[in-house]
């Protein structure tokens, strides 16, 4: 996948079928790429810090890993999902993921804060491209067929890889926490 191509979704089916499609394109050269999965809303306050921690996680992810990556909280907030961490992997500052949480109340998120286990959920994640269709075929074969069809029935133009939209409306539209993390 060159670095200008830009994949369009004709509809918007979520971000779980996002990234299939992104890892479809990735694969098509034979090659299999390290993707890195990320909102366009967040802010980042320590751009340093954060490249820093992509790079310790790439060994893991080129390992057949699926990382995410969690904040640290500050506050007990209710606008978040958490994520309860367990043991170190492989003397990595990464660690298991226990669980998911999805918003808590604010009692409970007073006692996550205080808990010092859990993280806030960042929604941002990395794998290689391989990997992500794997799991989408192990969790979510009904997104990866129609993901799979769209593809092949989409266009270029320039830059762009415009999706079919015929192809990708029947595509179930499910995130990538829904699809896949949560179930790891």
């Amino acid at each position: 996948m060159t670095a200008s191509r830009i994949l369009l979704e004709p509809v918007g089916r979520n971000t779980a079928p996002a990234l299939t499609l992104a890892a479809l394109a990735a694969v098509e050269d034979g090659n299999d790429p390290v993707l890195v999965a990320m909102p366009a809303d967040h802010v980042m306050l320590h751009p340093e810090a954060f490249c820093k921690t992509l790079v310790q996680g790439l060994p893991l992810a080129m390992a057949g890993r699926v990382m995410t990556f969690g904040i640290v909280p500050t506050a007990p907030e209710t606008g978040y999902g958490y994520i309860l961490c367990g043991k170190p992997i492989d003397g990595t500052p990464a660690q298991e993921i226990v669980s998911f949480v999805e918003k808590p109340d604010i009692e409970t998120a007073r006692r996550y804060l205080a808990d010092g286990h859990y993280l806030w959920n960042s929604g941002i994640f990395m794998m290689k491209a391989s990997t992500w269709l794997k799991q989408m075929d192990r969790f979510r074969p009904d997104i990866l067929a129609a993901c799979m069809t769209a593809m092949a029935q989409s266009t270029a133009d320039h830059d762009f890889t415009r999706i079919d939209k015929d192809a990708f409306i029947d595509c179930p539209s499910d995130s990538i926490d829904y699809a896949v993390m949560e179930r790891l």
